[in-house]
């Protein structure tokens, strides 16, 4: 039997400008938070010999990083499908693009204080829980595709939010939102100059939204 294991990963900044990150895992739970004047600073935790994610980091020309972690994908770590848990901090300074590819698990992705981009998700089958109630200075859009699963989404009142959701099999929960079309809108939205758009394609599972203050 193996036992769980946990490693320290930590990116320093250095001169970057921007930061792209693309995360990828098969199966597993993953926490993201920002907080850290790093680049990254992350607990990986596994078990089985080999089965550490791989980190990858470079800056290029134009001092963009870019950011790639991704689950071993060994013979042996396909045959036992073993399960992995991420928690990671991300520097919340930095314009921030983030690419998250999720095959089977739980997310838990705390996005409130980073310099959000763009933000991609796509995953096979689990829950998603995604926090965007941050005070944005810039409008970003978000695309998210959720095979089988609860996809639940945070959401500012004081910032205009448009939501474009199709479904499958499931319910939208978004209560105090307008139905306008196929959307749905805060009121603040119309009016706003800082919007975030978001995208969610979702076969099988509830979309739950809910606004803060």
């Amino acid at each position: 039997m193996f036992t769980k294991e946990t490693v320290k990963k930590v990116i320093e900044r250095s001169n970057e400008t921007e930061l792209n990150a693309t995360l990828v895992i098969g199966t597993g739970k993953l926490h993201i938070s920002g907080g850290t004047d790093k680049i990254m600073d992350a607990n990986f935790s596994f078990k089985g010999e080999g089965l550490e994610p791989i980190v990858d980091y470079e800056i290029s020309e134009n001092r963009k990083g870019q950011l790639t972690v991704s689950q071993c994908s060994s013979k042996f770590a396909n045959m036992f499908n073993p399960k992995q848990d991420w928690q990671m901090t991300l520097n919340d300074q930095l314009p921030l693009l983030i690419n998250l590819e999720l095959g089977a698990g739980k997310s838990k992705l705390n996005l409130s204080s980073l310099n959000m981009k763009e933000l991609n998700i796509e995953a096979g089958m689990g829950e998603t829980e995604i926090d965007l109630t941050g005070n944005w200075l810039e409008s970003f859009n978000v695309n998210i595709e959720n095979g089988v699963g609860k996809t639940k989404i945070y959401l500012p009142k004081h910032i205009g939010v448009k939501l474009d959701v199709d479904k499958g099999v499931g319910k939208v929960h978004a209560d105090y939102f307008i139905k306008v079309g196929s959307s749905y809108q805060n009121q603040a939205y119309e009016n706003a100059k800082t919007k975030i758009d978001v995208k969610v394609d979702v076969g099988v599972g509830d979309v739950i939204l809910e606004q803060k203050s």
